[in-house]
């Protein structure tokens, strides 16, 4: 990650970090089954959701999105109905589909962003 915004508030520096990776995902074993754990694994998902979203503003701000931009635009919320036991098979079917993403990547490109979350909910039946 690198520093993308510092400003000046009084006495403090609020800092603004950008990942420069062209693909990452957490591990997410680092999160311990703890409270603790669970708000700071809460808090990452928000930040990679944040950051899509700061993105977007910037991107609308500077007046980058356009009619061309928009018909290539995806937005997707969808909800699976899936076994648990399934849960591993549907994240490697994610991870493979976004490493194959990387035969688009080019340096002289203009730059697609993604944001998604895969994030299993289990719910308790009563």
């Amino acid at each position: 990650i690198s520093i993308k915004e510092e400003r000046r508030k009084r006495n403090l520096t609020e800092k603004v970090y950008q990942a420069n990776a062209k693909f990452y995902t957490v591990d997410w074993n680092i999160f311990e089954s703890t409270t603790e754990g669970s708000n700071a694994f809460a808090k990452t998902l928000s930040t990679v959701l944040e950051t899509g979203l700061l993105e977007l503003r910037t991107a609308i701000r500077k007046g980058y999105i356009t009619q061309d931009t928009v018909k290539f635009a995806i937005p997707l919320n969808s909800v699976l109905t899936v076994k648990k036991e399934k849960l591993p098979a549907l994240r490697k079917k994610f991870e493979e589909f976004l490493k194959s993403l990387n035969e688009f990547n080019e340096e002289d490109g203009s730059k697609v962003y993604l944001t998604l979350l895969l994030l299993p909910i289990f719910e308790t039946r009563r």
